[in-house]
């Protein structure tokens, strides 16, 4: 054995006895003691800081409520909401005594625009509620509802005013603001009270926003003609052009010396009205369309039709 191997084995049984030793005392040293802690209690006249999340008053249905019903005390209760809704409604006489025009469910806040506000308010400028009889033919087989859009045509018989039978659009694009019981502004009573075994059949009568303008050519074909509504898509926006055809001769004619501020007045829509339309106006003349003639060319027929406008008579062959 050399020295250098004499002096590595006097080293590792050195250590090895080092570590014998060290596993002898940490099998009988004595197992360490918790560190004591000492809690102190906080002082109750320390401030403590707390969040405050402000509230709203709001009013809300405690039981579900039928569009058409009669709102009273019993219907409904204020509860504090961290938000406060649009048009919200801070106690409950702002809502009793009013009636429903849509359906609240337990809950709900109410809000202003649940109220019935009246026909009226549905009424752009220059529009007037107009009501026409419709039946089931006439009222597209009782599909209309509130809010559709229709097209009015209206077609008058031949009689001894009206040399011939003629059919036309007369109001395009009218929107429907009640058809029988229900509107705009919601049915006429809470459903299964007054409405109660009436069916869709029971609809006579329909209101349409007419604009005032037009009011004259409603009402005469009302009286002298039969209407037609034709339901239209809500996204359909193709209207005619009248500045394309002849205007109507009003029956109360102008005063003579108007200023051309005053002449300019007198297309208002209130000053056509008032102007008056008669039912010649409303009917294609007769001298515009005469009977067709129908005259022998060699071995064909040729269908002609005189036109007589402005004075000018001429003869189209169809």
């Amino acid at each position: 054995m050399t020295r250098f191997m004499k002096i590595a084995a006097i080293v590792l049984s050195v250590l090895a006895l080092i570590l014998i030793l060290l596993a002898i005392k940490l099998i009988f040293a004595p197992a360490p003691q918790p560190e004591r802690v000492v809690v102190r209690e906080a002082s109750t006249e320390e401030p403590v800081e707390a969040i405050v999340v402000p509230t709203y008053p709001v009013l809300v249905a405690v039981r579900d409520m039928q569009a058409g019903a009669e709102v009273t005390a019993l219907d409904v209760d204020i509860a504090q909401w961290p938000i406060q809704p649009q048009h919200s409604l801070p106690d409950a006489e702002s809502a009793i005594g009013e009636y429903l025009r849509l359906d609240i469910a337990e809950g709900e806040p109410i809000l202003r625009p649940v109220f019935k506000r009246g026909i009226a308010e549905y009424l752009g400028a220059n529009e007037r509620a107009l009501t026409i009889p419709v039946d089931e033919q006439v009222g597209a087989a009782h599909r209309i509802q509130p809010g559709d859009h229709v097209d009015v045509f209206f077609t008058l018989e031949r009689t001894n005013e009206i040399g011939h039978t003629q059919s036309r659009l007369l109001l395009p694009a009218a929107r429907v603001l009640a058809y029988g019981g229900d509107s705009v502004d919601g049915p006429a009573a809470p459903a299964g009270q007054a409405r109660a075994g009436q069916s869709e059949a029971a609809a006579r009568h329909a209101m349409l926003a007419v604009p005032l303008a037009q009011v004259n050519e409603l009402l005469m074909a009302t009286r002298k003609g039969r209407l037609q509504l034709v339901l239209r898509a809500a996204s359909d926006v193709a209207m005619p052009e009248p500045e394309l055809f002849d205007a109507y001769k009003p029956l109360r004619d102008a005063r003579s010396g108007l200023s051309t501020a005053q002449k300019e007045q007198l297309n208002t829509p209130e000053n056509l009205a008032y102007a008056g339309l008669s039912l010649e106006e409303v009917a294609v003349s007769d001298e515009a369309v005469e009977a067709p003639v129908v005259r022998q060319t060699g071995s064909a027929a040729v269908r002609r039709v005189q036109v007589i406008r402005s004075g000018k008579v001429s003869d189209e062959s169809y």
